[in-house]
């Protein structure tokens, strides 16, 4: 399985293509299953910054602490 191509991390509705791509290995068969990019210090800022966004001006305002669950 070859998936390292389309491996990209989509941050406030984009797809970003920086950050190393590495492929997750089944441990059982040591078959490759699928690709995931690990994203550094920057990036990990920016969708931290578009989840605080989006819940402060969407679902945060809406439902009470005790109502979002667990």
């Amino acid at each position: 399985m070859s998936t390292t191509s389309n491996a990209r991390n989509l941050i406030n509705g984009e797809w970003s293509d920086t950050g190393s791509v590495h492929e997750s290995i089944d441990p059982s068969t040591g078959e490759v299953v699928g690709a995931y990019v690990s994203a550094g210090r920057a990036e990990a800022q920016a969708a931290i910054a578009a989840a605080r966004s989006t819940f402060d001006t969407t679902v945060g305002p809406a439902i009470r602490p005790c109502d979002r669950g667990h």
